[in-house]
């Protein structure tokens, strides 16, 4: 449960483990997430020199952050959303055989 100044509580050791194996989980979803996002951005880069300036600024940063997810938010994974999909996977998968 969450609370007691934003820590999480556990009652027994098998909670523990488990709450620690979401926690991860959701590292994780959040890394894989910024590396789309960046990846797409790249894919967008119309001019080499914009594409270089960003793959510097890419390289020289972290994607293991979260502070951009709102980790009290509410999601919507129905159909509808998922429809309206935010990145380009084909020219993802392209780009990734290309380099």
């Amino acid at each position: 449960m969450l609370g007691h100044n934003g820590q999480f509580s556990w009652t027994t050791y098998h909670e523990q483990l488990v709450a620690e194996g979401c926690k991860r989980l959701i590292m994780n979803a959040i890394n894989y997430w910024n590396l789309l996002y960046l990846t797409d951005k790249l894919n967008r880069c119309v001019r080499p020199v914009e594409h270089d300036e960003l793959l510097k600024l890419i390289v020289g940063s972290n994607t293991h952050t979260w502070h951009h997810i709102n980790l009290q938010g509410e999601y919507d994974f129905s159909e509808e959303s998922i429809a309206t999909t935010l990145f380009d996977l084909e020219q993802t998968r392209a780009s990734a055989r290309v380099g």
